[in-house]
């Protein structure tokens, strides 16, 4: 029974996320340093929170404006989106995304955070502008953006959970049984 337990909490496991996500990209332009995570993991097409973490001589600076831009690499003017929200299908996708990181919105205070929507998939230039007092640093990158999940695929670790129980109340019904016979 206690073997159960170890393996169902094993394998929700893979379901615990930290805050800010993976490194996309890291540059050091001294005194600064700046930070490029994404979450979800791979980041794919769709809705993505995209994080910097901003520090000087290796402490956080919580007090500059933070800037994305990003472009997809392949021009979007002759191929239809690989991602859509359902309820905003009207809309056209944009060529180029603009959005000020906002600091302290996330979880993680330290991290200047963005919801981008990528419509497409493939590689991003990435611009990230961070001003501190008015001096202007600035990142150039390149992000690999996959195309989107299945749908279900995304429901998945839901639709799981609720047989993950049902097994699990089945089997202490069970080893109740055989402690009465």
């Amino acid at each position: 029974m206690k073997r159960l337990l170890l393996i169902l909490s094993l394998g929700l496991c893979g379901h615990a996320f930290a805050d800010g996500g993976i490194v996309q990209l890291q540059r050091d332009i001294p005194p600064y340093r700046l930070t490029l995570f994404s979450e979800p993991s791979p980041l794919r097409a769709g809705p993505a929170d995209l994080s910097v973490l901003v520090q000087k001589n290796g402490d956080p600076v919580l007090n500059a404006e933070v800037t994305l831009h990003l472009t997809p690499e392949e021009s979007a003017a002759n191929r239809p989106p690989d991602w859509k929200p359902a309820c905003c299908a009207m809309g056209e996708a944009c060529e180029e995304i603009t959005l000020p990181a906002i600091q302290g919105s996330g979880p993680n205070k330290l991290l200047y955070s963005a919801l981008a929507t990528l419509p497409y998939s493939g590689n991003w230039k990435v611009i990230v502008t961070a001003r501190e007092n008015g001096n202007p640093v600035s990142m150039n990158g390149r992000i690999l953006v996959q195309k989107p999940a299945a749908s279900w695929i995304i429901y998945l670790p839901y639709l799981l959970l609720p047989i993950a129980i049902a097994v699990f109340f089945v089997l202490v019904q069970l080893a109740k049984k055989k402690t009465v016979h």
